[in-house]
């Protein structure tokens, strides 16, 4: 009966991460300008890492800030948490290596001397210049 729970939980948590993968555009997308408002820290980085933790069921990934555009300039590396589901491969963008725009909210607790925050959305680098466009009007 245990067992039932669990997987049953499983299964939910896991539809509950796919329907909420920032990744993924959205049939209702936000406008860019929107996501970017909301944002605490808009920046340019790269994936350098993972730091796991406790249980297995999530971890965090590590991002070098290469730009900050919006946020604290002196930021230098920020981390995000990631859910684990068994049997289901974890977001593209998680990857050590993928560059891109990181739209990030408030800060959380540090995990390993490193500041984490909730990731709003991940934009690929080919969406910079349209990021950069929205920037001054998000400020107003």
């Amino acid at each position: 009966m245990r067992y039932w729970i669990l997987t049953s939980l499983l299964l939910i948590a896991g539809r509950t991460i796919e329907a909420q993968d920032p990744g993924k555009p959205a049939e209702k997308a936000e406008p860019l300008k929107e996501k970017v408002a909301q944002a605490e820290l808009v920046a340019v980085g790269k994936i350098t890492g993972t730091i796991e933790v406790g249980a297995g069921s999530f971890y965090y990934v590590t991002i070098e800030l290469t730009d900050v555009l919006k946020g604290p300039k002196d930021k230098k590396k920020v981390a995000f948490r990631v859910g684990s589901v068994p049997g289901r491969e974890p977001p593209p963008y998680t990857k050590k290596g993928s560059e891109g725009v990181w739209l990030l909210g408030k800060p959380g607790n540090s995990v390993m001397d490193v500041e984490t925050r909730g990731l709003l959305s991940y934009l690929p680098l080919k969406e910079l210049p349209a990021v950069r466009e929205v920037l001054p009007k998000a400020k107003e």
